[in-house]
């Protein structure tokens, strides 16, 4: 948005010495510099229309998030947010069991696989935790249940693991096998590819 100020702003100062450097009469002079004013003031109220349009947004939003769920019994759910305990569902019945890689995901992309979101596991940042594999990649272990996830898995906090070095290998593995992405990868691949970690 600042952007297109500017550009409008710089826009407005080309247009006025355009007019001041030309050869026309006076009054043409002050018909296309009124109108260039124009131009602006009128591009301004867009621009603050359209802001004050996205914040009203972002309000409705924010109070659809916070009250679009319910407290209900935790059960083996990570918490007792409605909510976290869908997306949580979705984790577990798909993503939960890494014979799914390779198989299930394959020949699909990040879009076509089911998205839940946030399942409100691990809230302090402390049971997901970076290990070095013995082929020295990185990979996210989960401290409580021992399982290794590699770039490009689902967590089960709802969020894809991204990590740069390992996720260019798998790509470039991918790439030589001619799968679609790394969602053709099976677990079992990763691990040869990329090492493991055998816990602490």
């Amino acid at each position: 948005m600042k952007n297109k100020i500017v550009i409008i702003i710089w826009g407005l100062t080309f247009a006025l010495s355009m007019v001041a450097c030309g050869n026309k009469d006076n009054s043409t002079e002050q018909t296309e510099t009124s109108r260039a004013v124009a131009v602006v003031e009128t591009t301004e109220k867009e621009v603050v229309a359209t802001t004050e349009a996205q914040d009203s947004e972002t309000k409705t939003v924010a109070n659809d998030t916070t009250s679009s769920f319910e407290i209900v019994e935790q059960g083996d759910y990570p918490d007792s947010r409605s909510d976290h305990q869908a997306n949580w569902d979705i984790y577990k019945n798909y993503f939960d069991d890494f014979s799914v890689y390779g198989t299930d995901t394959a020949g699909k992309g990040l879009n076509d696989l089911p998205y839940g979101g946030d399942t409100g596991y691990d809230p302090k940042g402390t049971i997901l935790q970076e290990r070095t594999t013995d082929k020295g990649y990185t990979v996210m272990y989960d401290t409580d249940t021992g399982k290794v996830y590699y770039s490009s898995m689902i967590l089960p906090t709802g969020d894809v693991y991204l990590e740069t070095e390992s996720g260019g290998v798998l790509a470039t593995y991918a790439y030589a096998k001619g799968y679609n992405n790394c969602y053709d990868i099976t677990y079992n691949e990763m691990q040869e590819i990329l090492g493991v970690y055998n816990g602490d």
